[in-house]
């Protein structure tokens, strides 16, 4: 299982940070692998992932804090694909944003690939790719 950690500071509000996450719709644009999310019930998705060639559908449970700011989802069949992006306000201008992404390669040469070339700069990427979606905004 892979499992990855990467921290930012945006310039938006908490506010306008949470609002664009709570159309996960949208999260195909920043979060690498996610091809589309597609809504089939209340906190129900269907996540279309890939990794190198390995493609899949995933059913995947999606759950809003809003008190606390944060954002969880985890698959409910196959393969893990997890993770959590927490908010905190850092002014009235910033929001500082914490992924943590877990998932597990769903075949065995994508596992055998992970071990002899892994990758660990996902997390940070997603996150470029986030501040990168609010600025276009």
């Amino acid at each position: 299982m892979r499992t990855q950690e990467a921290t930012t500071t945006v310039t938006a509000p908490v506010a306008e940070v949470e609002r664009f996450l709570t159309d996960v719709e949208q999260w195909p644009r920043f979060l690498v692998g996610l091809d589309a999310a597609t809504r089939v019930s209340h906190e129900r998705w269907v996540f279309c992932v890939h990794d190198g060639n390995d493609r899949r559908e995933a059913t995947v449970a999606v759950r809003r804090d809003a008190a606390g700011h944060r954002f969880t989802w985890r698959s409910l069949d196959g393969p893990e694909y997890s993770g959590c992006l927490a908010l905190t306000p850092v002014d009235g201008r910033h929001t500082r944003v914490h992924l943590e992404l877990r998932w597990h390669p769903g075949t065995f040469l994508a596992a055998l690939a992970e071990m002899v070339l892994p990758r660990g700069d996902r997390a940070a990427r997603d996150l470029r790719e986030l501040e990168g979606a609010l600025t276009a905004r």
